[in-house]
């Protein structure tokens, strides 16, 4: 990795900070004007709270999608990126109340995927590793369950994404719940996969797990099924 790749990702660093916490704070508002709705002894005009509300949902939506387009710009349609929201909120890492906020607001979105055969907010969501990993991820697996199941666009699975990403234990072990028949599919990348993928062609996600030295995952995988597992071969 080249010096300059490094010092470019070091400065954007506290830039996409930024932007995490500004939206984040839009949402939080949001949430506390919709407790303040439903409080039967608010003293605000509910036709007020309910403009607010409204104005700090668009006003989230309007940034979340500003700033993944800065981002990703070059990767993403400009026609589709109005249904990027959730995309944008998993590949930011807003915080899992947040997340759980703009679900509620467009719940179609969290099925949608970008482009023919392209990836859901799931898929997104696995490779953000960080803060509140597995809180982040549950909610979009939590509202549609068979995104566990399905390819991104590179020819992923979430658990082979969340593996090479690093994803933590907790992670993995609510994917392989979710979807125990992806521990048996070898990982073969679309040719437009990211360079993080090459080491692993071929490989089952308990070899990944191997190749990370994750024990926790390890042993979950042995423990899942022994001797298929100590029997494979990529």
């Amino acid at each position: 990795m080249s010096n300059i790749f490094i010092r470019d990702l070091r400065s954007a660093l506290p830039r996409f900070a930024y932007y995490v916490e500004d939206v984040d704070q839009i949402l939080d508002s949001q949430r506390r004007f919709q407790a303040m709705l439903a409080d039967v002894d608010v003293f605000y005009s509910r036709t007020d709270l309910r403009m607010l509300i409204d104005q700090k949902r668009n006003e989230a939506r309007t940034k979340l999608l500003g700033y993944y387009y800065e981002a990703r710009g070059d990767n993403l349609d400009a026609e589709t990126l109005p249904n990027l929201v959730l995309h944008a909120a998993a590949w930011l890492k807003v915080s899992p109340l947040n997340t759980m906020q703009l679900i509620n607001d467009y719940p179609d979105l969290v099925r949608y995927q970008d482009g023919l055969n392209g990836s859901m907010p799931l898929h997104i969501a696995v490779k953000a590793v960080g803060g509140n990993h597995l809180e982040r991820v549950k909610p979009f697996l939590d509202e549609y369950t068979q995104a566990v199941k399905l390819l991104d666009e590179h020819g992923l699975l979430p658990l082979h994404s969340a593996l090479i990403y690093g994803a933590g234990y907790e992670v993995i072990n609510l994917l392989m719940r979710s979807y125990i028949d992806a521990v048996k599919f070898t990982i073969r990348p679309r040719s437009n996969a990211p360079v993080q993928c090459a080491p692993y062609i071929g490989m089952l996600p308990f070899h990944v797990a191997c190749c990370q030295s994750s024990p926790d995952v390890i042993y979950t995988f042995l423990l899942d099924d022994p001797e298929y597992l100590l029997n494979a071969r990529f």
